[in-house]
């Protein structure tokens, strides 16, 4: 037992560095190349891409061929993920406005 989670441990780390460096640097090229179109195209298509390769990649080296059920708790991860980027576009769309009104108030 104490081998299989050392084991888990040392594939935990990695697959949370690997799923983070990688989500992060898709998440960055797509809010990027699709950033004119419209506004909630951008956060939400991101989120998504960036949801699941890290979760995919993080559940698959972290956990893969081992007893541990986690196709059944990426997928968990995945819709917690979805369902809170799906809950902050609405703020993020009063902060967006916010901001451009307040710049265009202050260069009037």
């Amino acid at each position: 037992l104490t081998n299989f989670l050392g084991i888990c441990s040392i594939r935990s780390l990695i697959g949370s560095v690997v799923g983070l460096f990688i989500a992060q640097n898709i998440d960055s090229k797509i809010c990027d190349s699709v950033r004119k179109l419209h506004w909630a195209v951008s956060p939400l298509s991101s989120a998504v891409i960036g949801s699941i390769s890290d979760s995919g990649l993080f559940f698959s080296i972290a956990f893969y061929d081992t007893e541990v059920p986690w196709i059944t708790l990426a997928l968990g991860d995945l819709t917690v993920k979805l369902v809170i980027a799906l809950l902050m576009l609405i703020p993020f769309r009063f902060l967006i406005k916010s901001i451009k009104d307040y710049t265009h108030t202050a260069s009037s």
